[in-house]
């Protein structure tokens, strides 16, 4: 890596930590704001992306590597990296959920002592699975993941920055591990 790239990858860093703290400022309003979104409709869409996304996250990415041993256990490797990440993070962040409007059979017994809010779970696995993705699928990869982080603040149970810094935590979890794996 050269000395620009170096500098562009700093000053990403510092706007993406700036754009955090604001949202973090602003994460009751704009949950507000997705509450008074919320309808029946939207709400039976929103509850099927939810009971569906772990299935969803896990399989439609692994159906790519179905004759390819190697890049199914890269792949598995960096959803288990990002999973343990995620849970030490909380444990370290130790936010709570906002659990704004959440319907009740969404407010599982799951969300023990140590199931915080931030980073959202759900938005790393989704994002860690971009960089497996055929590049062709990769868009509309980014449209499901971003639909599956969505509903997790939809429905209360994260806020904004938890999905987006577990968006960008995945994304760069993944994309390390597939890097690394793919020099070898």
């Amino acid at each position: 890596m050269n000395q620009k790239e170096r500098i562009r990858g700093f000053f990403a860093a510092v706007l993406m930590i700036l754009a955090l703290i604001l949202l973090i400022i602003y994460d009751p309003l704009v949950l507000g704001l997705f509450g008074a979104l919320r309808n029946s409709m939207l709400d039976k869409i929103m509850l099927y992306v939810a009971y569906s996304s772990i299935a969803v996250m896990i399989i439609v990415p692994s159906l790519f590597y179905l004759k390819k041993i190697k890049g199914l256990v890269i792949l598995w490797a960096s959803f288990a990296a990002v999973w343990l990440s995620t849970v030490l993070i909380k444990i370290v962040i130790h936010r709570p959920r906002p659990f704004f409007n959440t319907p009740a059979a969404l407010i599982s017994t799951s969300y023990s002592s140590w199931d915080f809010s931030f980073p959202s779970n759900h938005a790393t696995i989704a994002f860690a699975a971009i960089p497996f993705i055929p590049k062709r699928w990769k868009i509309p990869w980014v449209i499901i993941a971003s639909i599956i982080a969505l509903s997790r603040v939809y429905f209360g149970l994260h806020y904004l920055s938890d999905v987006l810094a577990g968006a960008v935590i995945g994304f760069g979890i993944g994309y390390l591990i597939k890097k690394k794996f793919d020099k070898k």
